[in-house]
């Protein structure tokens, strides 16, 4: 009988995959092969090598320590910083400083030169010339007298003294000048235990015509008082340099020159007196332009000359009251809000002082180095201006709990309000080193 080649196969299967079986027990890999049956390929797979076992156990421990590792890490961090704040944490504080404006209109003041005044003032004159090299182009027949002004004193007594017109004053080179108007000469007074004359201003005129009579600042003595012990306690002395004198022929300015030299003289003549009197006023003193008085001798028409070339001297003085500034803007606080105490008031300025209108009250319009007292009035717009001692402040605020600092922040008048900011925000205290607390005005 005629055997089937398929079923030959079939029947050996059995003992191949025995033998298979058996034979990969010895070998761990074996090439696959492809075993033809009913035209479809049966495919034997290689068996793959054990993986190497490795214990969860001992990953796991070493995950978990990592983390702590990190967590401690992270802790000590955050609580390294919390500590270093406490310690040397910032406190900033931003203070809004009190400001109450306030108005002057013609505000009445009194100042002395008294020792024990509330306010003090002094009366400042400065003297100066310049000379001026002028050209005459007008001449003229003439015979003049020499004119000028002069101070009388009285440090006889302090009864007012009179004297009538034409009152006879001789200099030293035995010229002789009249008074132009009866005056009367004010009783001396004390200051300070020293007599301070009282004086008046005059205008005198040359007994003759001529240069001669023309000149420098001078003595005078008053001939009616000769041989008398009012012969050297009632004097004169002139104001500036006696001009005008001529005799013959002498050279005059032109219309035109007069109306120059008078412009030109007299503004280069106040501005280099004003310049020297603001150069000499001492510290702590306060200097309103309103006070200044300027006086010049200048007139064109006392320029007389022999030449037509001749140089022109003119002389002149500034008298201007200063007053202690310091007592000035303590008066003017109290005048602007009475009801501030006085130890607050060492906190108060006003910036605005030296802009406010000085005006001389009537009664004080002629003033001289004699002067005790003086009435004046200011007017402008100012603002006093609070400024807390802040050095004293920050000192309070050292070590204080943060919801204590409004309490001490209560005790300045100057304190409008204030803000406080802690570095960093939990912190609870301010500092308690000083220099870690900024204090700032806005």
């Amino acid at each position: 009988m005629k055997r089937n080649p398929i079923q030959d196969i079939k029947r050996s299967t059995p003992s191949m995959h025995h033998s298979a079986s058996s034979f990969h027990s010895h070998k761990v890999e074996e090439p696959a092969e492809d075993v033809v049956v009913q035209d479809e390929p049966v495919v034997i797979k290689k068996k793959s090598t054990p993986t190497r076992f490795i214990p969860k156990r001992n990953i796991n421990n070493k995950l978990e320590l990592k983390t702590i590792l990190v967590v401690v890490g992270i802790i000590l961090f955050i609580l390294g910083i919390y500590f270093l704040s406490i310690k040397y944490g910032r406190a900033r504080v931003t203070v809004l400083e009190k400001r109450e404006p306030f108005t002057f209109t013609d505000k009445a003041f009194k100042a002395s030169r008294a020792n024990d005044s509330e306010l003090g003032f002094e009366v400042m004159i400065v003297s100066d010339s310049i000379d001026k090299e002028i050209t005459l182009t007008e001449s003229k027949e003439a015979s003049s007298k020499a004119t000028g002004q002069v101070v009388i004193y009285n440090s006889y007594s302090t009864t007012p003294q009179k004297l009538s017109i034409n009152t006879r004053l001789v200099d030293d080179n035995g010229y002789i000048y009249f008074t132009d108007k009866a005056i009367t000469v004010p009783g001396f007074s004390m200051l300070k235990g020293k007599v301070v004359p009282g004086s008046v201003g005059v205008s005198v005129t040359a007994s003759k015509a001529g240069q001669l009579y023309n000149g420098e600042p001078r003595d005078f003595t008053l001939l009616g008082f000769k041989g008398t012990p009012k012969a050297t306690k009632i004097y004169a002395r002139s104001k500036g340099p006696l001009t005008g004198g001529s005799s013959g022929k002498v050279y005059i300015p032109s219309s035109e020159q007069k109306g120059e030299l008078n412009n030109v003289i007299s503004d280069e003549l106040r501005q280099k007196l004003s310049k020297s009197l603001l150069a000499q006023v001492p510290a702590g003193y306060i200097l309103f332009e309103d006070s200044v008085k300027y006086d010049t001798t200048f007139n064109p028409d006392e320029i007389l000359s022999q030449n037509s070339s001749t140089l022109v001297k003119v002389s002149g003085s500034t008298t201007a009251i200063i007053l202690n500034e310091d007592n000035l803007e303590k008066n003017v606080i109290r005048s602007a809000n009475s009801t501030i105490p006085d130890n607050e008031i060492g906190e108060i300025s006003v910036p605005e002082l030296r802009n406010f209108v000085f005006k001389i009250s009537g009664d004080n319009s002629i003033i001289n180095k004699d002067t005790v007292t003086i009435n004046f009035s200011l007017t402008g717009s100012g603002v006093l201006s609070w400024k807390p001692n802040y050095e004293q402040l920050a000192t309070q605020l050292i070590g204080i709990k943060k919801d204590e600092a409004n309490s001490v922040f209560a005790m300045y008048p100057g304190i409008d309000k204030a803000r406080l900011t802690m570095i960093p925000p939990w912190k609870n205290s301010l500092p308690i080193h000083q220099e870690y607390i900024k204090i700032k005005a806005e």
